[in-house]
């Protein structure tokens, strides 16, 4: 738990505080404040609903897959069982408690949390003792530049048929490692580019420097402390 809680608790440790306090009496927990066992399986329960809120939210259309969706249910169980108190009310009492903006930081904090393993393929996170999460669902979890800032000002801009030069590759993924120099309003501009999941990643890693991969691309805009848009990363949606 010493990684977990280096990278972690020091942020969430006062909305978990809440969630003991807030939930205690409806979960019939209210030993559980005095319990650091308790307190690090609601940790550890509310990360892992936090990239599953994450994903969800990402992909509205998509539903988890099996490995997202087993870890979750994986995770309330043991809590219920630990805590002795029924699976779906924990998560009734988590959902009611995080929303809004709380739900986006706990989403943030998950993807953080899980992001680092995402460059070496079937490298996983494991909280010694507890929970160790799937592999799988490391590789599918979306990257941390997709979820909102906390302003939710940003947008979007599709490019269709153009000309990307690959600068860094990633043989083990097409999500992680990747960068390509695309045009944007007159100026070449290197961005993290995530690529689609039928890409021909050994075909790309090959391709000469000087010769792009035609694509259409989602370039999304984050405003900067200045208050002005800047193009932040890019995701390919189609290769020619």
């Amino acid at each position: 738990m010493e990684e977990f809680g280096g990278r972690l608790f020091v942020r969430v440790q006062r909305s978990i505080e809440q969630l003991v306090r807030e939930s205690g009496r409806k979960l019939g927990i209210e030993t559980v404040e005095k319990n650091a066992h308790g307190i690090s399986l609601l940790v550890i329960t509310i990360i892992v609903l936090g990239s599953l809120w994450a994903y969800t939210r990402l992909y509205p259309d998509k539903a988890p897959s099996s490995s997202i969706q087993g870890d979750h249910n994986i995770i309330i169980n043991i809590s219920a069982e630990t805590l002795n108190v029924p699976p779906e009310k924990i998560e009734r009492s988590i959902d009611k408690i995080f929303s809004g903006r709380k739900r986006r930081q706990i989403e943030k904090d998950a993807i953080t949390i899980m992001t680092p393993p995402k460059s070496q393929d079937g490298a996983t996170v494991e909280f010694p003792g507890i929970f160790t999460v799937n592999p799988a669902s490391i590789a599918e979890l979306p990257p941390l530049e997709m979820l909102e800032p906390d302003s939710d000002r940003k947008y979007e801009v599709l490019l269709q048929h153009v000309p990307i030069f690959i600068r860094t590759t990633n043989l083990d993924n097409n999500k992680s490692g990747w960068a390509g120099l695309v045009r944007i309003d007159e100026t070449s501009v290197r961005l993290r580019m995530i690529l689609p999941d039928d890409a021909d990643r050994v075909r790309l890693r090959y391709l000469p420097e000087n010769e792009p991969m035609m694509a259409d691309a989602i370039v999304y805009y984050r405003e900067d402390k200045h208050g002005n848009f800047v193009p932040t990363f890019l995701q390919v949606t189609k290769i020619y």
